[in-house]
């Protein structure tokens, strides 16, 4: 017997709910929790982002930085499993530029974040967002590339 499903799914904005969404000139994101302020590009640990909790005495960087391993082209041996995966040098080359195309940040009723988007390799972009949710300690970090590119060397 064949089995057959048929599904409907409606899909409505809700309006009443963080309708702004405002470009600001803004160098820190904040909450009840802590505040991220990016402060640019650092040759030690990259893209530096200063994170002070607020219910602790603390503060730490976060260095963030785009990098890909050039791939193993040989096959000697084995051709299946890990081996094929693992990287043809043993340090990670830049994939983006050092210096973003845009730093941007916009705030709503929910959420604030930044965004920066990079030039990469082959003309290709990646953008990274960081977001902070209001009364939320968490930081949700978002990496997003174009079609990833492939060289002919």
């Amino acid at each position: 017997m064949l089995g057959h499903s048929l599904n409907f799914m409606l899909v409505q904005k809700n309006d009443s709910v963080d309708p702004i969404v405002e470009t600001t000139n803004a160098t820190v994101l904040e909450n009840s929790f802590q505040t991220v302020e990016y402060q640019g590009f650092d040759s030690q640990i990259g893209h530096s982002f200063l994170i002070q909790k607020k219910g602790q005495i603390t503060s730490f960087n976060l260095g963030l930085e785009l990098r890909y391993y050039p791939s193993y082209q040989g096959f000697e041996g084995t051709r299946s499993g890990a081996s094929v995966f693992r990287p043809s040098i043993n340090e990670s080359l830049a994939y983006c530029n050092e210096t973003p195309k845009q730093v941007s940040y916009q705030t709503s009723v929910t959420v604030s974040q930044i965004k920066l988007l990079f030039e990469c390799l082959g003309g290709s972009n990646a953008t990274v967002k960081g977001k902070l949710y209001f009364d939320d300690p968490v930081i949700e970090w978002e990496v997003t590339t174009d079609a990833i590119w492939v060289g002919d060397d």
